[in-house]
């Protein structure tokens, strides 16, 4: 007769599985958790490296909460350039597509957008 798996073995499995898969994250940890393993156990290793990853995780979310931020400030820049006044867009977007179309040179119409350019560039500084 077959024995059925106890569901302490299950869960001792199951955390062993968690360790192994996050045991590359933290690699230059790996004695001090050798250590742990062999003084308090498994279950407290796991748990321990939990409460770790969530210090971790909270500074990556301020990581990318800055990050959104300053995303959020450079693209309030640049829709306040003259450049991206829809009046200016179409106007140089139709020429230098005029340019391009009629001289079939690209340089030429990149020109277009030159003096543009230089207006946006001195409401940034």
């Amino acid at each position: 007769m077959k024995s059925p798996f106890l569901p302490s073995l299950i869960i001792k499995a199951l955390l062993l599985l968690a360790l192994v898969m996050l045991v590359p994250y933290f690699a230059p940890f790996a004695i001090e958790f050798i250590l742990l393993i062999d003084f308090v156990g498994l279950e407290a290793l796991i748990v321990l490296l939990f409460a770790y990853s969530k210090t971790l995780m909270r500074a990556q979310i301020a990581q990318l909460t800055e990050i959104k931020a300053n995303i959020k400030a450079t693209l309030n820049l640049i829709s306040e350039l003259y450049i991206c006044k829809p009046r200016v867009y179409f106007f140089h977007a139709s020429a230098s597509s005029a340019v391009a179309v009629i001289l079939c040179s690209v340089f030429l119409a990149c020109a277009v957008w030159v003096p543009v350019i230089f207006i946006s560039a001195g409401t940034i500084t």
